[in-house]
């Protein structure tokens, strides 16, 4: 009975872990909730810069309408590509990482508009 118990236990605990890292890890890949949708689509209609910052092969392969390519590994070395501080921006890549990356480096350097997109497949059609 104590063997069992001690199962039922180490169980819940490793149900417990897996929920947190499977939560941290959502988190960290930048996934996009619906206030930051509702974001995304209001900054596209206000005229926002939008930044795929894949790769140059993956933006050739298809991207946003209207986006500019600028790979997160060079964003820090074109922050002038981004224009004014103050204005909006749209960072997006193919699962949310690499731009939840590309905003924490906009926002060190000064940028104080700038919203996930997360993935391209996240992008909402706006018109």
């Amino acid at each position: 009975m104590v063997f069992m118990k001690l199962n039922m236990v180490n169980l819940i605990y490793l149900a417990m872990g897996s929920l947190g890292i499977f939560l941290a890890l959502k988190l960290f890949n930048g996934g996009v909730s619906a206030v930051d949708k509702k974001d995304v689509i209001s900054y596209i209609k206000e005229g926002a810069l939008i930044v795929d910052v894949r790769t140059t092969e993956e933006y050739a392969s298809g991207h946003y309408q209207n986006a500019k390519n600028i790979p997160v590994d060079q964003v820090e070395s074109r922050i002038k590509d981004f224009g004014n501080k103050e204005g909006k921006v749209v960072v997006y890549c193919r699962s949310g990482g690499r731009s939840s990356k590309a905003k924490a480096i906009l926002e060190a350097n000064g940028f104080k508009n700038v919203v996930n997109g997360g993935g391209l497949s996240d992008m909402p059609e706006v018109k």
